[in-house]
């Protein structure tokens, strides 16, 4: 672990939450994340497991937010 400087490596979102009833995150705490985790040179990554692949009415829950993630999780 040497050279870590104990920043922010990265930042994981669940857009929907699926347990409990497909529960929308607001467009704008997904922007703040987003631009926090850039600001912070941090990976924004989208886990898309539960909520991905049509399930929330798009391709990829993310695609609900005007933000683009650097990794997409999903199985």
């Amino acid at each position: 672990m040497a050279g870590l400087d104990g920043g922010l490596a990265g930042i994981l979102v669940e857009p929907v939450q699926g347990d409990g009833g497909m529960v929308f995150q607001p467009v704008s705490f997904m922007r703040l994340l987003s631009d926090f985790a850039k600001h912070e040179g941090a990976v924004f990554i989208d886990e898309e497991v539960q909520t991905g692949i049509g399930r929330s009415g798009k391709m990829w829950a993310i695609e609900h937010y005007d933000v683009t993630p650097d990794l997409v999780v999903s199985a």
